[in-house]
């Protein structure tokens, strides 16, 4: 799976609707201070993620700890990352997990805005509807996301995922075309050399 992964990142690996990949976006709340303020919680917390993921670390993790208040942390996967950023005093964290290749299943259905809200009080993710989320199982950035929820523990959470990749763009019926410099603005022409912006 790791290796489906890294080939998927460098473009050699089955595209999906030219998906590239997907993006979580965790917001833990309701954490010690203790616990966020703590480069070896916090990274305990990050690699239950990885395990309960089935994603693969890579090289050795980077932690921080700001001299008064705060953790930040980035681990390099062969799928892409995670980092962090701690707010102790405020027991929030903003946690970012990427992965490249196959989309990461969705636990409120698809195109539904792919947010699950966490509370402690039932132990349960919700989707924006109300209704229960499927559950987290196997392997994915859904499964690592609860398990750093679970870990830290945090008293509530919201996770949002996010599609990312290249749109098909058509020109005339039938014939599509990956985004260019005018889809894009002037960053999408540096690698044609149609930018005319200097960095």
């Amino acid at each position: 799976m790791a290796l489906l992964a890294a080939l998927s990142c460098l473009g050699l690996g089955p595209a999906l609707e030219r998906q590239l990949g997907s993006h979580g976006l965790l917001e833990v709340r309701d954490v010690t201070l203790h616990t966020l303020n703590s480069t070896g919680h916090v990274l305990n917390a990050l690699l239950a993620g990885v395990s309960a993921g089935g994603l693969t670390l890579v090289g050795q993790p980077m932690m921080h700890q700001f001299p008064l208040l705060g953790v930040s942390g980035i681990l390099l996967l062969s799928e892409s990352h995670i980092s962090v950023h701690t707010w102790p005093e405020y027991g929030y964290a903003a946690i970012d997990l990427f992965t490249c290749g196959i989309p990461a299943p969705t636990l409120c259905g698809p195109f539904e805005g792919h947010i699950a809200h966490f509370s402690a009080q039932d132990g349960a993710w919700r989707c924006d509807d109300g209704t229960v989320a499927d559950a987290v199982g196997d392997g994915g950035l859904w499964a690592a996301a609860a398990a750093v929820v679970e870990s830290l523990p945090a008293g509530s959470a919201t996770f949002m995922l996010v599609d990312r990749g290249m749109p098909k763009l058509r020109r005339n019926e039938g014939e599509e075309r990956s985004g260019d410099s005018a889809t894009f603005g002037w960053l999408g022409g540096l690698e044609t050399g149609d930018s005319q912006r200097e960095l």
